[in-house]
């Protein structure tokens, strides 16, 4: 599914590696962390700063993903004609600069703590035994 700037009609993706990493990047060079980091001898500036926000909305944790779900979330509350939402997401670096870009849209982020969402029957010992011990004889 297609997702568009609803006063451009330009493609949310294609907008997002023209634009919006950039206007991110340059509100990440603002921060004081990365200003300490970018000072330190021998640091490689623009090397960092692309470590840091060049990665895709495939990947997982990305600045990118990040940017890009809170651009669907707008898409779906225009279209379901929504005000206000609230996005539960895990508490990530830079989350002033994500809740500002949120506000515009009436998104609100809200950070909850990371939580291990799948459960590994073989993490469990006694558990896998009795599974398997079980169904070997019923089967």
């Amino acid at each position: 599914m297609d997702f568009r700037d609803d006063v451009t009609n330009e493609l949310i993706r294609e907008r997002l590696v023209r634009k919006d990493i950039f206007e991110f990047e340059e509100k990440i060079k603002n921060t004081h962390e990365i200003k300490e980091v970018l000072n330190l001898e021998g640091a490689m500036p623009e090397f960092i700063l692309k470590g840091i926000v060049d990665h895709s909305i495939a990947e997982k944790n990305s600045i990118s993903r990040m940017i890009f779900l809170i651009e669907v979330i707008n898409s779906k509350n225009i279209e379901s004609s929504i005000k206000g939402t609230n996005f539960y997401i895990n508490n990530r670096p830079w989350m002033d600069i994500f809740s500002s870009i949120a506000s515009k849209y009436q998104i609100k982020l809200i950070t909850v703590p990371y939580l291990k969402r799948k459960f590994i029957l073989q993490e469990f010992s006694i558990v896998f035994s009795l599974f398997f011990s079980k169904i070997r004889w019923t089967i």
